[in-house]
Formats: structure tokens, sequence, C-alpha cells
């Protein structure tokens, strides 16, 4: 049976290969025990800029629970 589980995250934007941006939960408090040391990340489409990133970032620490954060 799946279980889910949650942890406190902030989002915040990293560079990869080929100036890609990527965005990263970073942890900022409690962490989800199946992640272990793991980073989870979410990959952007080719071309999206550093001002897209910062946009989707902040719209996902502003709309997720602060009780997780």
């Amino acid at each position: 049976m799946p279980v889910t589980q949650r942890g406190r995250y902030r989002f915040t934007i990293k560079e990869g290969e080929g100036d890609r941006f990527f965005i990263a939960a970073v942890p900022a408090g409690e962490r989800i025990k199946k992640l272990g040391n793991d980073l989870l990340c979410f990959d952007l489409r080719p071309g999206a800029s550093h001002e897209e990133a910062r946009t989707m970032a902040d719209f996902l620490d502003r709309h997720t629970s602060t009780r997780y954060r």
C-alpha cells in the first residue's frame, strides 16, 4: 500500500548542463525519509529563462502549505 510522506522544503533555482535551469526542493526542516540524501528536482523546458525559473520557484514557495515550510 502506498504511503504518503511529507517534509519541509523550499524551492530554489539551480543551473544544469547547457545553461538549462531546474528547480530543486531543498530541505528546510524535516525531510522525506524515502528520499534519503537525494535531491528532488524539476527540470524546466529548454529555453526557460532564469526569470521564468524564479517565478515558478516563488509560486511553489507561496502556494505550498506553510505547515510544511
